[in-house]
């Protein structure tokens, strides 16, 4: 099989037809399958993925979890079971809006075999239109990423738009496993064997609900999990020293970023807390806090 859709997905009954509406409407010169895995979700999802894999056998394979097996073992399960050349990931709540995304991603793979993964830019939208919509790449992106970009910058690559040349990672490591959240760890890994292409086209969207993964946790809860994912790079993978540095720089701002954070949603007793715990990991830490005259920064600064 040239290529496998790979889709995550719990509680998406309000999303789920659209997602795979984007899946089905792609238009190829090649076969592909649709692999979708259902964590046992408690609304209508699985009776959605139901519906559209009896109207469309042999080309969507559905995954229906009898008991809530996690994000992260559904995700690993889920990519074991996709057997091709590429992948495309999009979860259950995001969706594509060009018939023509797949098809564009993998020519360029085709082409660039020094590439292993190829990403585009997505339109961010807030749930019931809450907030105004934007694009979540910058116009500033480069169009060619390395290990340095995802490790000074974080997870660059929208979820939904990525795909990627499946034997770079046979299989999902244990130690990403443990961890919070999974795309951007994956996309680390895909880095170290070689280079990123970022196409600036707006092919899909990705939605922010009060049921998303990572938009339903609160700040200081998602920059924690960054906080992990850092450690386990300098853990798991080999870097090199300026790598090593960069980590531990970022993961000294996010801290900081953290206990701002708490002060300003007035949670004082966590906030002293981490403090505390800060401190007692490095005493010196007490004179990077005496100084963090300008909140704001850490909170608008990436």
């Amino acid at each position: 099989m040239k290529l496998c859709i790979f889709c995550i997905t719990y509680n998406h009954g309000p999303f789920i037809a659209q997602a795979l509406d984007g899946f089905l409407a792609q238009k190829t010169n090649f076969d592909f399958q649709v692999v979708v895995a259902d964590d046992c979700s408690t609304d209508n999802t699985a009776e959605v993925l139901r519906l559209y894999a009896e109207k469309n056998p042999g080309r969507l394979t559905v995954i229906l979890n009898e008991t809530n097996k996690g994000q992260q073992l559904n995700f690993s399960n889920t990519y074991d079971a996709c057997i091709s050349q590429y992948i495309a990931f999009c979860e259950g709540d995001d969706y594509w809006t060009d018939p023509y995304k797949l098809q564009k991603q993998a020519d360029f793979l085709d082409a660039n075999p020094d590439y292993v993964l190829v990403y585009h830019n997505v339109e961010v939208k807030f749930e019931g239109n809450s907030c105004e919509a934007y694009l979540y790449c910058k116009s500033t992106q480069s169009g060619i990423s390395e290990t340095s970009d995802l490790l000074k910058n974080g997870n660059i690559i929208p979820s939904c738009s990525s795909v990627f040349r499946k034997e770079c990672i046979s299989e999902v490591p244990e130690w990403v496993k443990t961890l919070g959240m999974s795309d951007w760890p994956f996309n680390f890994l895909l880095s170290r064997q070689g280079k990123l292409r970022y196409l600036n086209e707006v092919m899909g969207v990705y939605r922010l609900h009060s049921g998303g993964n990572w938009s339903a946790n609160n700040s200081v809860k998602n920059n924690q999990m960054v906080i992990e994912a850092y450690r386990a790079f300098l853990k798991n993978i080999h870097l090199t020293p300026e790598e090593k540095n960069i980590c531990k720089s970022r993961m000294s701002f996010i801290r900081n970023r953290i206990y701002a954070d708490l002060l300003l949603q007035k949670r004082k007793k966590e906030a002293g807390a981490f403090l505390i715990k800060r401190v007692t990991e490095d005493p010196l830490y007490i004179f990077n806090i005496r100084f963090l005259k300008n909140i704001k920064h850490y909170l608008t600064t990436k």
